[in-house]
């Protein structure tokens, strides 16, 4: 069986980069990592807090058949400064994160990378937004972090 997950990263990145919103507001979507970072980002495969981009994938054999369960920890960034900051960079964050959804529902085999076994899908998301007032001068961020996962049958 070959992995689902190369040709679904690369689905995604490319879709994602043609969204409106993100073309819009000219946001980079970096698949791990960006090599530099700005107001806005959208990076796929990354966990903050660890220095390496992650996917998880895990194997099962199921009735003679290989099934690849995965998971790709994403992250929507917005920053923003002025009197509203915080609500600018949450609506602005949720514009981005909204787009990214609407394009899993759409093609939940991410361009058939996915093929049949359990569909793409957004599993869980966490809103933050910096709240110390040391921070105000540096303007307000708000990060949507989520999961995105699929079953792959090979």
């Amino acid at each position: 069986m070959s992995s689902s997950v190369p040709a679904a990263l690369d689905y995604l990145a490319r879709e994602i980069r043609a969204l409106g919103p993100v073309k819009a507001a000219k946001v980079p979507v970096s698949d791990g990592w960006p090599n530099k970072r700005g107001d806005r980002l959208i990076a796929l495969g990354v966990v903050p807090e660890d220095e390496d981009s992650s996917v998880l994938v895990s194997y099962a054999e199921l009735s003679r058949e290989e099934y690849e369960s995965v998971e790709v920890p994403c992250i929507v960034v917005a920053r923003c400064g002025g009197a509203n900051a915080a609500a600018d960079a949450r609506r602005q964050a949720y514009e981005l994160f909204d787009a990214i959804a609407e394009l899993v529902r759409r093609d939940r085999r991410l361009g058939d990378a996915v093929k049949p076994g359990l569909p793409a899908r957004i599993v869980r998301a966490a809103m933050s937004q910096t709240s110390d007032v040391r921070q105000a001068g540096e303007g307000r961020v708000c990060e949507i972090r989520f999961a995105l996962t699929w079953q792959h049958r090979g």
